[in-house]
């Protein structure tokens, strides 16, 4: 949904209008077999790794501590690193990153959105207590401190769910939602 989101090297995006266009064919073979089709949207936080991205930046996740996730690289798997903890420029811009993908997909024919926010994605990344850790997390200037708790977790979905709701209908939006534990 991002290239800052990816966390395992060669998976396919939908953050741009080229990409877009891509998915179009696909999406337009699924209906013209009478098929419907969900994009999935997730964002992999920490678990990611520096040799994912062109640039070789370090990624984001809701704090600066390693996940201690294996990472797929071209080439074979590393372990996560430590990431930089995000900024509120960073959590505004995830946000609008997940609204722009919506739009793109959408506009590519996709039936529907699904948030993944199970597992290791970023969502889930709040809850984690690898190690526990204090969560900022802030939306429309409201500031929260939480250490791991439901709360804090529901609040960027919050934010990120009604800007996929507002573009594909009720009917055509989902997410998954699974607490693990490491």
């Amino acid at each position: 949904m991002s290239e800052e989101a990816q966390g395992w090297y060669g998976v396919p995006g939908i953050y741009n209008e080229e990409q877009a266009q891509a998915w179009r064919r696909v999406t337009d073979a699924v209906h013209a077999r009478g098929g419907r089709i969900f994009v999935q949207l997730w964002h992999q936080g920490g678990v990611s790794h520096p040799s994912v991205y062109p640039d070789s930046r370090q990624p984001v996740a809701p704090s600066a501590i390693n996940p201690e996730q294996l990472v797929n690289i071209r080439g074979g798997q590393v372990m996560s690193g430590v990431p930089r903890a995000m900024s509120k420029e960073d959590i505004r811009r995830t946000v609008a990153d997940f609204k722009n993908a919506s739009r793109l997909a959408l506009d590519a024919g996709f039936d529907g959105i699904q948030l993944q926010a199970g597992y290791v994605y970023l969502f889930n990344q709040f809850l984690h207590d690898w190690p526990v850790r204090d969560i900022l997390w802030m939306f429309h200037f409201d500031v929260i401190h939480h250490r791991g708790q439901l709360s804090t977790y529901l609040r960027p979905m919050g934010a990120i769910v009604p800007s996929i709701y507002g573009k594909s209908g009720d009917e055509n939006g989902g997410g998954e939602v699974v607490q693990t534990a490491r």
